[in-house]
């Protein structure tokens, strides 16, 4: 009776796979655009933008590895998602395999099913980001870690070195992998000894001390990702902020992204503390076993990377995707020895996590029968017929400009307020074009920015400054573009910085009149600057 059962569930678990991932083209995300970018440009013998602009945020590992694929479905992106599903397959199937090595057979085919069935998991399939690649390796370097030794005392050499070339490359993949390979490190010193540990920890994370020596020759900083955690770090000085950031956190994660618990802070952080909890009592358990050293990886890994979104600004529960299958194996370790005599109990506590995961897999499989397999095709094949070759594209959607539309992209900037601060920001970096696209503001996967930066809000002020006229527009694909352009920028500057002036904290260093004299020249100049009228009502009043 299991195996037709197991063969139903596998059939249908894939069906929902398939559907989630046709329901976004390649470029829906931006992020999955901008790996292709790097991989076309590692085949050309550099790491970064088509415009010549060194990049050290991502890590190179998934665009090296989508060179050989990209080049060979190149320009037809979207049959790069095969890949993708292949690679959630395996995640799924090295889960199981995992799991048997702490759970009997029912249990780990439970744990199987529950990962295969989790949102966050079918919600990034198909995406070309390195996210599930690299859980599939993850889980291969557990279950790798576990024969290292085929003796005691005797180590395994040949498997230990591949064993550092898997971890160095998961390292290069993804910022968690330098955590995973210290904690398989771990792992290793319990089974074989101090040496071998040492060995395998310089061998995995050598390479990505290479990269990093690589990023300060060309930019000066280690990694990208320090602007963000930078952007953090000052809630470290308040303990209470800093908890609330935490509290939310292993709510999105856990509560949300692991059970369901969608809703208020309390209920998704109850939830996501009690799951967090059971997995705590289930590494216990575990650790004591004789496969423990692989199990105190698995909680150590665990911690580590919940530790290191905690530094991060987002609480996002897509972030649970690299720790969700040793989170379910710990916490159904837990389970299991509260309920392994109590089958019907034990059953209901798997079904309600999985009928939460059901009502998101079927929404995103309703949008994927319809199916979009490019990215704003006519759009982007306007702008390649339309503007020139060297022209600068301002959009949410930059990196997929740069890849579909074949032109130099630049997103908005980050501290943009208001329509007269946005065109100055545009005349200064040289933009000619706005692209926008009214999907993107509504989508699951928006840009990670501030509100304001929000693609309605860019296409009003568009609308209501006469330096910028629309060009293009397409209903169904929900785009437009306009055209940026000033007769005299220079003179639109100079009479901005009157603005700049006449905001705190210069302007309680200049003269009020002073101030006045400048704000009513920059509006001579320039009659529809509404920050500088703003200002002068302040002034009068």
């Amino acid at each position: 009776m299991r195996k037709p059962w197991v063969a139903a569930a596998c059939l249908g678990a894939a069906a929902l796979h398939h559907l989630s991932s046709r329901r976004l083209p390649v470029g829906a995300f931006n992020d999955d655009a901008f790996f292709i970018l790097l991989s076309k440009s590692l085949r050309r013998g550099f790491f970064g933008l088509p415009d010549g602009a060194p990049v050290t945020d991502p890590l190179p590992g998934f665009p090296a590895l989508l060179m050989l694929p990209s080049w060979l479905v190149e320009p037809r992106w979207h049959l790069l998602k095969p890949l993708l599903l292949a690679c959630a397959a395996l995640a799924v199937f090295l889960t199981w395999r995992l799991a048997r090595r702490f759970l009997p057979d029912a249990w780990a085919l439970a744990c199987g099913l529950l990962v295969a069935l989790n949102p966050v998991l079918v919600g990034l399939d198909g995406i070309v980001i390195p996210d599930i690649p690299y859980l599939a390796l993850s889980l291969a370097l557990f279950l790798g870690a576990q024969e290292v030794c085929g003796k005691p005392g005797q180590v395994r050499w040949p498997i230990l070195v591949c064993l550092a070339g898997g971890a160095a490359l998961a390292a290069l993949m993804r910022p968690q992998g330098a955590l995973l390979a210290l904690c398989l490190g771990l792992a290793v010193c319990i089974l074989a000894g101090r040496t071998p540990a040492l060995v395998f920890t310089a061998g995995a994370l050598a390479p990505l001390a290479a990269w990093m020596g690589r990023n300060l020759l060309v930019d000066r900083t280690v990694t990208g990702f320090v602007s963000s955690w930078k952007s953090q770090f000052f809630l470290f000085e308040e303990p209470g902020r800093q908890a609330v950031h935490f509290v939310r956190l292993v709510g999105s994660v856990f509560g949300e992204g692991l059970v369901g618990a969608a809703g208020s802070l309390t209920w998704s952080a109850a939830a996501g503390f009690a799951c967090l909890g059971l997995a705590g009592f289930g590494a216990v358990r575990l650790v004591r076993e004789r496969k423990g050293a692989v199990a105190a990886a698995m909680a150590s890994y665990v911690i580590m990377v919940l530790a290191l979104h905690s530094t991060w600004p987002l609480t996002e529960s897509r972030y649970l995707l690299p720790m969700l299958p040793m989170v379910c194996i710990l916490i159904l370790a837990g389970a299991r020895h509260w309920l392994g005599r109590r089958p019907l109990a034990a059953a209901a506590l798997l079904a309600l996590p999985a009928l939460a995961s059901l009502r998101y897999d079927l929404a995103f499989a309703r949008r994927g029968l319809q199916g979009r397999p490019a990215f704003e095709p006519e759009t982007m094949a306007w702008l390649r017929r339309n503007t020139p070759k060297d022209a600068r594209i301002e959009s949410l959607s930059f990196h997929c400009v740069q890849l579909f539309a074949e032109r130099r992209a630049v997103p908005p900037g980050l501290t943009v307020y208001d329509r007269d601060t946005w065109v100055a920001s545009a005349l200064v970096r040289g933009v000619d074009y706005l692209h926008v696209s009214a999907e993107l503001s509504s989508g699951e996967f928006s840009y990670p920015s501030l509100a304001y930066l929000k693609e309605p809000a860019l296409e009003r002020w568009a609308r209501s400054t006469p330096y910028a006229a629309e060009l293009y527009s397409h209903p169904r694909e929900a785009t437009r573009v306009f055209r940026i352009s000033h007769p005299d920028p220079q003179r639109y500057l100079k009479a901005y910085s009157a603005c700049l002036g006449a905001s705190p904290p210069a302007s309680s260093e200049i003269p009020a009149k002073v101030l006045a004299k400048d704000l009513k020249e920059a509006l001579k100049a320039e009659p529809g600057l509404e920050c500088a009228s703003a200002a002068l009502r302040r002034l009068k009043l």
